[in-house]
């Protein structure tokens, strides 16, 4: 008898032990459940509203921003508050915490959030855009540099941070407080910013930027500016793409932008270069013969192909270009054409040809051209190209 209960309550002790062991797994089952469906809420507005209130976190970061989107400030910042509570040390809580109580009319409460959420994080939108509008409007531009320098540092390249930046520069003394920001051999400030700048700032800005860069020797990637200065020069922008091509990649012995010497294909081609476009089955060579660089091409295309291309900024007016005779003889013809930013260029009427000179005259509002030979089946050589005349 004594034995049989003895058996009886082992038996009812694994069954509860097993029971509990269960119910532990379903437990931490359902604790992985709520926090695997309130991290997925923060990317799934849908979702985020939907998470059981014990478990919701990071979905109140999306449900907060979707009652902001809603202009509904008041239900924003009762979520706001929420958030704070369950996550107060990261700065994106404090900063939709210092939205809510803002768009509330709560301004001191709003600003204590927001500054204490500015000493906490780089990365979060609201919090530096405020910080460095709040810099600009206070007449700090110091503060706003040095906020927009360092977001630039760590690889922020959102269009609101592009926008700052440009009103940064442009505010009064805000140019010469960003350039105290640029440091020596700096790896993280450079190419990215100048190839944004180029087409979105000023010559006179860019020029100076790229001037204390190379001063600071900056690190900067002069293959990825050669790929892109087509696009700089096409769309208008060649001044400031040559200005910074000269400063920070173009050799000493610079040449100017008008001469339309070949360089061989081992230079990296700046703005106003030569480039010689791949076509299938056509070759191109740049040799070395009696003193001169000559293009040699030879194509098995029946159509019209371009062998050598490049940009100039020509003045107005009447000029008479030559090449030599064993261009003239390998029946390669010569195009002309204005490039007006957007606008598809512009070919310009040439005359001539005879003794391998041709004569044209750039209209007034054409400050920039495109010089192409093309060529069809065959082969041949273009030795020097000269500019013979050229008057107004």
């Amino acid at each position: 008898m004594r034995s049989d209960a003895k058996m009886t309550i082992c038996a009812l002790g694994r069954t509860l032990l097993v029971a509990a062991w269960y119910l532990a797994l379903a437990i931490i089952a359902l604790v992985a459940t709520g926090v695997e469906l309130d991290r997925q809420g923060r990317f799934t507005p849908w979702l985020a509203a939907r998470v059981p209130e014990p478990f919701q976190a990071d979905s109140l970061v999306a449900v907060t921003k979707l009652a902001l989107e809603r202009k509904d400030s008041l239900q924003a910042e009762a979520l706001a508050q929420k958030l704070v509570m369950r996550r107060p040390i990261p700065a994106e809580a404090l900063s939709l915490y210092a939205e809510g109580l803002l768009t509330n009319g709560k301004e001191e409460a709003g600003a204590a959030a927001l500054q204490t959420a500015a000493g906490r994080g780089w990365r979060d939108r609201f919090v530096q855009r405020v910080v460095i509008l709040s810099a600009l409007q206070q007449g700090a531009p110091e503060i706003a540099a040095q906020r927009v320098a360092a977001l630039w540092r760590l690889g922020e390249r959102a269009d609101w941070l592009k926008d700052l930046t440009r009103t940064t520069l442009q505010a009064p003394g805000g140019l010469s407080a960003f350039e105290t920001t640029l440091i020596a051999h700096d790896r993280y400030l450079g190419t990215e910013f100048l190839v944004w700048a180029v087409p979105n700032l000023p010559l006179g800005t860019v020029d100076r930027l790229a001037e204390r860069m190379a001063a600071n020797r900056n690190e900067f990637d002069c293959v990825n500016f050669s790929d892109r200065a087509d696009h700089f020069v096409s769309d208008g922008k060649g001044e400031a793409a040559i200005a910074v091509w000269n400063t920070l990649c173009s050799p000493a012995n610079r040449r100017s932008i008008n001469d339309l010497a070949f360089q061989t294909e081992d230079v990296l081609p700046g703005p106003f270069d030569w480039r010689y476009p791949e076509n299938p089955g056509m070759d191109t060579e740049v040799r070395h013969e009696r003193g001169d660089v000559v293009l040699h091409y030879s194509t098995s295309d029946p159509l019209l192909r371009v062998i050598a291309r490049r940009y100039v900024a020509l003045g107005s007016g009447y000029h008479v270009l030559k090449i030599n005779r064993s261009g003239v003889n390998s029946g390669v013809k010569l195009r002309v054409a204005c490039v007006a930013g957007i606008q598809p260029p512009t070919e310009i009427n040439m005359e001539g040809g005879a003794e391998g000179q041709w004569s044209f005259v750039v209209p007034s509002d054409c400050p920039t051209q495109v010089l192409r030979f093309e060529a069809r089946s065959g082969a041949g050589d273009i030795g020097r190209i000269e500019m013979l005349q050229h008057r107004d």
